[in-house]
């Protein structure tokens, strides 16, 4: 399906160049354009085609590097509105197709703003799965919203949970938001970090066991360090007794 989208893609891209080609060359050399000699008329359509395929090709690149596109996203619209701007003067001359006033300039502007759409979308993916950005927030419904029907306090909760931990399914975000704040209160932010708080605070067992160790020791009422006591005095640890 992305290959497919990639052809189609380039086909919208491509068309409208090939389709407006003779009246840019044509413009290029009416005395009310340009009015250049043989072949420069031929060259200005090269150039401007060759430049404007360029800056599409990097800001592919871009995108499949999950950057923005930056000036050269830039270039691309300004030689889109040059090419609209030369096939709107050229359908204005006499003896012109009656749609082409419309149809060229507006072919000359569809394929920047698809390009900006699709590669915006394939960003914007690359990115949610790199780690770059933030994810999709997951979709409660409206029933969950609904008074009476849902629990509008508690999808907000668990909006917020979502939102403020990255966290994209809703069973995660109701359970996480139960987790942080088990007597549903809002303020989630306060407890999130109150939360990471405590962790820093917790002791893992062995410490305990070396705290009470220690204790029992009176090696928290010396001046030196318990550890290097208990490294100087191996043999003054306690044994645990035999089962």
């Amino acid at each position: 399906m992305l290959a497919m989208v990639v052809v189609l893609l380039a086909i919208v891209i491509v068309t409208p160049i090939a389709l407006s080609s003779q009246d840019l060359i044509d413009w290029a050399a009416a005395p009310s354009g340009l009015n250049l000699p043989d072949p420069w008329p031929m060259a200005v359509f090269i150039s401007l085609d060759a430049a404007a395929g360029v800056c599409v090709l990097l800001t592919v690149y871009s995108a499949w590097r999950g950057e923005p596109a930056g000036v050269f996203g830039v270039l691309v619209w300004c030689f889109a509105l040059a090419s609209a701007t030369a096939n709107l003067r050229h359908g204005q001359q006499p003896g012109a197709a009656p749609d082409a006033i419309w149809f060229f300039p507006l072919m000359s502007l569809a394929g920047p703003a698809l390009l900006e759409a699709v590669l915006g979308r394939f960003r914007r993916w690359f990115q949610r799965q790199t780690g770059r950005r933030n994810r999709a927030m997951p979709a409660f419904g409206w029933r969950r919203w609904t008074p009476g029907l849902g629990a509008p306090r508690d999808t907000y909760g668990a909006y917020r949970t979502a939102l403020l931990l990255g966290i994209d399914t809703v069973e995660a975000a109701i359970r996480t938001y139960h987790q942080v704040c088990p007597d549903g209160s809002l303020h989630v932010a306060t407890a999130i970090r109150q939360r990471d708080v405590n962790r820093r605070h917790d002791f893992s067992r062995r410490q305990v066991e070396f705290i009470r160790s220690a204790g029992k020791l009176g090696l928290l009422d010396s001046p030196v360090p318990p550890v290097q006591r208990l490294t100087q005095n191996p043999a003054s640890e306690p044994s645990t007794p035999d089962h």
